[in-house]
């Protein structure tokens, strides 16, 4: 109306200010949205969450019909107990109270819950008081405010469906499948809470996409895609006293006649060397008794030797007979 009335398609009543329409509040009123219920804590024990899931229909075989679950909002890490009846929840808080502040060294600070009976009991609340822990429980209706341990039992209740519905073993094994379960979950977390990144030296880059890390822990070199620069602590830090030594070392300088002298020696060397490799034979050489007839380079015919035929080169072409023995070749050739 008041924009109706600005545009002027609404005449002014005199009024500055209507009041609220009560059927139109009543009948258009929605929830609100959850805005701002995703806070995360600073530190471990700073925020748990818990609830109880239960009862089942199925009774395991200790007996037991409820577990309830105690969530680190920080690190969503949980804890999960096994309960045959509701009433259990305050000694299963106590046993993992005990638990956690012994082995962590922090305490618990604040604790969410829904607005269960079993965490409004006297001596629950009288607990809490004691050892100045922070109750929160929800108000009626909104399970989104404690929705880290809506989702986790949620999780592990699929989880042990899922792994009932492989297995021929009776319902009631459905207590192990539950513990089996919220232990991967747990180890998943642990992994997910690993360190991504090192502190680490630059040394370089590596062509156009990526750098050089030097990791002094292991003394090794890696190629990365990626890194943050702390530039701040680089400057603040300023220069240092590690200077390196890179003046070039001056070798002595040798003249002209050294290198003659020196490649004279070499050659005297050389030689010396050659002539007392080099052995001449003193075996009295005489004309062989046979001779090797070489015929276009490949074929070798042996002549033996006898009284009729001529013993030398010589005696052979002046004998009678050496037209025959030409005659001969010729046709063997």
């Amino acid at each position: 109306m008041k924009r109706l009335q600005s545009e002027g398609i609404l005449e002014s009543t005199g009024q500055d200010s209507f009041e609220d329409c009560k059927s139109c509040l009543a009948g258009k009123l929605t929830k609100g949205s959850f805005t701002g219920i995703g806070e995360r804590a600073k530190d471990l024990l700073g925020l748990i969450h818990t609830d109880v899931c239960g009862p089942f229909r199925t009774m395991s075989r200790n007996h037991e019909r409820y577990f309830v679950s105690f969530i680190d909002n920080y690190s969503r890490y949980a804890y999960v107990y096994l309960m045959k009846h509701k009433h259990e929840t305050f000694e299963k808080f106590k046993e993992f109270q005990n638990e956690v502040e012994n082995q962590l060294g922090k305490t618990i600070k604040t604790l969410r819950s829904d607005r269960g009976g079993e965490y409004l009991s006297t001596e629950f609340i009288n607990h809490l008081k004691e050892r100045g822990i922070v109750s929160q429980p929800t108000p009626p209706g909104t399970p989104q405010l404690n929705g880290v341990s809506e989702r986790r039992n949620r999780t592990l209740l699929n989880m042990v469906r899922s792994v009932m519905c492989r297995t021929n073993l009776p319902h009631s094994f459905w207590s192990y499948a539950l513990m089996t379960a919220a232990r991967i979950v747990n180890l998943a977390l642990t992994k997910k809470l690993d360190p991504r990144g090192e502190k680490v030296v630059f040394v370089g880059y590596y062509n156009r996409s990526g750098y050089y890390f030097y990791h002094p822990d292991a003394n090794v070199i890696s190629i990365k895609r990626k890194g943050h620069f702390i530039e701040k602590e680089i400057l603040e830090r300023g220069t240092g006293d590690n200077i390196v030594d890179l003046e070039e070392i001056q070798e002595p300088q040798t003249t002209a006649d050294e290198v003659g002298a020196s490649e004279q020696q070499e050659v005297v060397a050389d030689e010396s060397d050659i002539n007392t490799s080099v052995r001449r034979s003193v075996r009295t050489r005489k004309e062989p008794d046979r001779y090797l007839w070489h015929l276009e380079g490949t074929e070798v015919l042996l002549v033996a030797e006898s009284n009729d035929e001529p013993t030398s080169y010589k005696s052979a072409f002046s004998d009678p007979e050496s037209a025959k023995w030409l005659e001969a070749m010729n046709g063997k050739m």
